[in-house]
């Protein structure tokens, strides 16, 4: 994101309006969407002849637009929801291209009900709406979406993996696992797990996927006493792990593991304190001990 950009978004929006355009601008960089940058910017480069709150409104309006261009070419045409939720569903469209397991996509590809119900519970596994949030706010769409997630199902079927990948990513999902025993907590990476995120990519790639999970407590860690703190630091733990470059720093040890994970967290987490540092610090280093007693080195050898 350009300087003038994000100069201007942390000036002049609510907290919550930052986030949200904050994570739609990296949800277009992951379409690789580039036209919106020069837009803004050529907006901002005018300020000074334009009322500011045309300018605001001028500014949202091409973060829109943009959303718009990105879910029409997906088929979609959303009603004029908040950012926030059009940002779920872009979210959940970019998840979909790439899969490691397309079997509870399949599932709703097969059921008996009508065009916009599947693509709405298709959607909903990969976002935090409901489907009949998502119904409720699709205006406009086209049985041809379901038939590319088909498509993208059917090339996964037959794709052939190189054996350092398969390995790598075995590693990651058995140390997932472990972290889960380890905290008796369903972590966010066990979460994705179940839905069939692919691991194995670049932290920066599920950064805007975490934002609200990384601060919730499901209902069976609720249940298990688990206090919010925890929660979220054991979801950060298992999201580095989950991404390649985490699970690479992880291998090399707690101290560089955790120097990692501090040079994301204002990414992941608004409103770092001390106390969260202190109790990922004691958390990441319970976690090699762990994995040191129970003989399962972080050695690659798990």
């Amino acid at each position: 994101m350009k300087d003038d950009i994000l100069t201007y978004i942390n000036n002049t929006f609510t907290y919550e309006l930052q986030e949200d355009i904050k994570r739609a601008i990296t949800l277009f960089d992951l379409f690789e969407i580039e036209e919106y940058q020069d837009d803004l910017s050529n907006l901002l480069m005018a300020a000074g002849d334009v009322e500011p709150a045309q300018i605001q409104d001028s500014f949202l309006g091409i973060i829109r637009r943009t959303s718009d261009f990105i879910l029409i070419d997906h088929t979609l045409a959303l009603t004029e929801c908040p950012l926030s939720m059009s940002n779920e569903v872009l979210s959940s469209l970019y998840i979909l291209q790439d899969l490691f397991d397309y079997s509870e996509v399949k599932k709703y590809l097969e059921i008996d009900e009508n065009v916009l119900t599947r693509i709405s519970k298709i959607l909903a596994l990969y976002c935090s709406l409901s489907y009949a949030d998502i119904m409720y706010i699709v205006k406009d769409y086209d049985s041809s979406l379901l038939d590319r997630i088909k498509e993208l199902a059917d090339i996964n079927d037959n794709k052939i993996y190189n054996q350092d990948e398969i390995l790598k990513i075995g590693t990651i999902f058995n140390l997932e696992k472990k972290l889960g025993t380890y905290t008796n907590v369903e972590t966010l990476a066990l979460r994705f797990m179940k839905k069939g995120f692919k691991a194995n990519y670049d932290l920066k790639h599920y950064l805007p996927f975490i934002g609200d999970e990384v601060l919730a407590t499901d209902s069976d860690n609720i249940d298990r006493g688990i206090d919010m703190l925890s929660s979220m630091v054991y979801n950060i733990i298992s999201i580095a792990i989950f991404s390649s470059d985490g699970y690479d720093v992880f291998m090399l040890g707690s101290n560089e593991f955790l120097k990692f994970i501090n040079e994301y967290l204002d990414l992941m987490v608004p409103n770092v304190t001390e106390n969260l540092k202190n109790k990922l610090a004691n958390s990441v280093s319970g976690f090699y001990e762990y994995l040191e007693t129970t003989k399962e080195k972080p050695d690659g050898q798990i």
